[in-house]
């Protein structure tokens, strides 16, 4: 069973050779088409019956909204055909107006209105600057609506098997994200190459720089791990320099102690000197010593008046 089958998918203009071929392709992968066409008043909606017309007689569904978009009110009139006709709208392919995100706003607030319910899918056909800037910064927004949003840049190549493989139920995963075109895959191969067709590299103008640039990128995004593991082993090299800090502070204090008990220790030796005072007294004992023979002297001196 095909990814589109059950799938009511509205493009917002298939006066376009783009918008055109991707009706065809979708309502090939059996989904149901509501074709608006903005070729110009009065002649809108016969172009896109016409087109509504030969999808049916291929065998395919398809319904015409013939709906100029100018407004919200605008869009709101060309997203409510579908549930109008089958009961649900799972998905929308805006081609894009380039009038600065405006067209795409009002799209994404109609889509909120009529998809919430069982969710849905948009795609915007070759952004310009703005609405790939609002495809990125709103994708988690719509998501509490159920809803997802990518784009897909042509280049000059056939976008018809991306953008009809974004509306199928195989894309539901990815939102938020700028892809290119491959004519090359049918619809169940871009499911399969998915990955390789995002563009990751892109000009100011949202369009995808070089092949190279991208092939480029993908070694980057693997090196940005290998980049965040020398970022932990930096604070490794850190720790040992900040324990090694505090310990030269420790060796600095300890290696002065020393050098500051040595002359203390010079001050006993200091005074010895004033242990030599007592020996400068003896002398002074030797005064008594001398009297002793004076003593003896003088009964010498009365024995000799006693002879007479």
């Amino acid at each position: 069973m095909s990814q589109l089958s059950g799938r009511v998918v509205l493009i917002t203009d298939t006066s376009t050779n783009e918008g055109y071929n991707v009706a065809f392709q979708i309502a090939d992968e059996k989904g149901a088409v509501v074709a608006n066409d903005e070729t110009g008043a009065g002649t809108s909606r016969h172009a896109a019956e016409a087109l509504a017309l030969a999808i049916r007689r291929r065998g395919g569904a398809a319904v015409a909204a013939g709906s100029q978009s100018r407004s919200l009110r605008d869009y709101i009139e060309m997203v409510r055909v579908g549930p109008d006709k089958w009961d649900r709208l799972t998905g929308i392919i805006y081609v894009s107006r380039n009038d600065n995100g405006k067209s795409l706003s009002n799209i994404a607030r109609a889509a909120s209105m009529f998809m919430s319910r069982v969710g849905g899918q948009i795609v915007v056909l070759n952004p310009d600057e703005a609405d790939a800037k609002f495809v990125r910064d709103q994708a988690s927004e719509l998501t509490a609506s159920k809803l997802t949003i990518n784009a897909v840049q042509a280049n000059g190549d056939d976008p018809s098997s991306v953008l009809a493989w974004l509306v199928s139920a195989g894309a539901l995963n990815y939102s938020g994200q700028i892809f290119e075109a491959a004519s090359t895959f049918s619809v169940s191969e871009v499911g399969d190459k998915a990955e390789s067709l995002i563009v990751t590299n892109k000009n100011s103008d949202g369009k995808k720089a070089t092949s190279s640039s991208k092939k480029n990128e993908k070694p980057a995004a693997e090196a940005a791990p290998a980049e965040a593991a020398p970022a932990e082993a930096a604070p490794a090299e850190e720790k040992p320099a900040a324990e090694a800090a505090p310990a030269t502070e420790e060796k600095k204090p300890t290696t002065k102690k020393p050098t500051t008990k040595k002359p203390a220790a010079k001050k006993p030796a200091a005074k010895k000197p004033t242990t030599k005072k007592p020996a400068a007294k003896k002398p002074a004992a030797k005064k008594p010593a001398a009297k002793k023979p004076s003593a003896e002297e003088k009964p010498a001196t009365e024995e000799k008046p006693a002879a007479e």
